[in-house]
């Protein structure tokens, strides 16, 4: 893949893959805060869209495999 974005005038060299970030809405959490329910509302608030919601990021390798990693918290920005 850097040889082909190379050759296609890409200024960087190296490149291996590609990175990005996806939201997931999800239903609003329900019930107390607890041992057994660890997920609260305020967790998984997204302000920027204003829904709940659950964040991961995608990988996509030069070789064809696509790495996911998450779920992180709604209100983590893709940079935190």
């Amino acid at each position: 893949m850097a040889a082909q974005l190379s050759h296609a005038g890409s200024p960087y060299a190296n490149l291996i893959g590609f990175v990005d970030g996806t939201v997931q809405i999800i239903c609003r959490p329900g019930g107390e805060k607890n041992e057994t329910n660890q997920l609260d509302q305020e967790d998984v608030y997204n302000g920027h869209i204003r829904k709940h919601t659950l964040n991961f990021l995608g990988i996509a390798l030069s070789n064809g495999f696509l790495l996911i990693n998450g779920p992180y918290e709604g209100r983590r920005h893709d940079a935190a």
